[in-house]
């Protein structure tokens, strides 16, 4: 069955982010060649949509945008879709982590990201760096001061990162959440995934980059065996899995590519191109 719709990771697929932020020309080439061809072509990023708007400027996309790793669909500046944690889950994240000094704490909301202040700002610059946001953006970031935490409970946030460089200490941490979470203890059954070793983020319950595709597919009248889906990392599992085409990166996790119908190149080496021109073009 032919692809008619084209969904893409953005860090470690579309750029190789954090190595190198441009759109390498082949990979441009390939994905407007497509679109030409009648294909859409849509972002699926973690990032909220102030941030991937200007990936998709740079291909032109003309499918709708997941952001925020599926809580938000947006389509010609308007929102499909907009999923929020529950307030109080909020508050347990936030008062967790004031506890764990350790932890950076990121959030999504409508406006773009915002931090929690490790009372270092040259270590919070170089935490959002990390994330893989350019110096550029990383710089506009709201951070909020310790004492100001109550911010992200009263906010309407699409989802939470937590940041810590000490990945064996994270993932300690993350085994703990997943405890709670499964035992009832947090008192929501958040989705949780990771977009790079030195994190792992909470959605809302259910929602993913995979639920969130077959939704906007839906939309646009389009069945899942004709989508095919490309990402490298934990986040992109679900809707690789769940695209008639699933299609790792060559950089991805062993998880992600242990869960594709194919493994294409690196991003490095233009895996986008190459799966593209492989199976649409």
């Amino acid at each position: 069955m032919a692809i008619k719709l084209i969904v893409s990771d953005v860090d470690g697929t579309l750029v190789n982010t954090p190595q190198d932020y441009s759109l390498h020309p082949r990979v441009k080439e390939a994905i407007q060649k497509a679109m030409a061809k009648g294909a859409l072509f849509s972002i699926a990023s973690g990032r909220p949509y102030s941030s991937a708007e200007q990936f998709v400027s740079l291909v032109g996309a003309n499918g709708p945008t997941i952001c925020n790793n599926g809580s938000d669909i947006v389509e010609n500046g308007r929102a499909l879709q907009s999923m929020l944690l529950p307030k109080e889950f909020v508050k347990l994240c936030v008062e967790y982590a004031l506890l764990h000094p350790s932890i950076f704490l990121m959030a999504g909301r409508e406006e773009g990201l915002i931090c929690l202040s490790t009372g270092d700002p040259a270590r919070d610059l170089q935490l959002c760096i990390d994330l893989g946001i350019d110096e550029h953006d990383a710089k506009k970031v709201r951070v909020y001061e310790r004492s100001e935490a109550r911010v992200f409970w009263e906010s309407d946030l699409r989802k939470i990162i937590y940041l810590d460089n000490d990945v064996p200490n994270l993932q300690k941490i993350r085994a703990e959440w997943e405890e709670m979470i499964q035992t009832g203890r947090a008192g929501y059954e958040a989705h949780m995934a990771s977009s790079f070793p030195n994190n792992f983020e909470f959605m809302p319950q259910n929602v993913n980059k995979g639920t969130s595709m077959l939704r906007m597919a839906e939309h646009l009248g389009i069945l899942p065996e004709e989508i095919m889906a490309v990402g490298d990392n934990e986040n992109d599992i679900e809707m690789i899995r769940m695209a008639g085409l699933g299609v790792a990166m060559g950089n991805g996790t062993e998880a992600v590519r242990a869960a594709a119908r194919y493994v294409t190149a690196t991003a490095a080496e233009d895996g986008l191109a190459l799966a593209i021109e492989k199976f649409v073009l």
